[in-house]
């Protein structure tokens, strides 16, 4: 490892899928399982589900253009006071500053907004990795 590769805990869960719309459903489907058996209050599920949909629908709509699908990873941590929900491509970043692609530029801004922290490792032309970490209230699990 690098001197800045950080070790990362392994996720409690992990899913590998195509990146289409029909499979970002599935991901939403587990998140909901995830979050009801460690007893999320419904309105951060709500925030997380929104976020992992803009997130997989970023590597969806971008990642594989002019291409067939690739594998979209999505990975759930769980910590003592929040979850990390990770959304990887191995297709091509698009630096939204340069305003290629479709889509009205609101995914970014709307994952900062309802995560505490949003962590981009992208550079363009090569895979990405969105990191969203979520904290939880007095109300919420786990």
């Amino acid at each position: 490892m690098g001197e800045h590769d950080e070790v990362r805990p392994q996720p409690d869960f992990e899913l590998v899928m195509p990146a289409t719309a029909e499979h970002m459903m599935l991901a939403r489907q587990a998140l909901k399982g995830f979050a009801e058996r460690a007893r999320w209050d419904p309105g951060l599920l709500g925030d997380v589900r929104v976020a992992l949909s803009e997130a997989c629908s970023n590597a969806i709509v971008h990642a594989y253009r002019d291409r067939p699908p690739g594998p979209m990873r999505v990975a759930l941590t769980a910590a003592a006071d929040g979850v990390m929900v990770e959304v990887a491509d191995e297709g091509a970043w698009i630096d939204p500053d340069q305003g290629a692609g479709p889509g009205l530029g609101l995914g970014l801004p709307l994952m900062a907004a309802l995560s505490q922290s949003l962590q981009i490792d992208g550079t363009p032309g090569r895979p990405t990795t969105v990191r969203m970490r979520f904290t939880f209230s007095d109300a919420d699990g786990p």
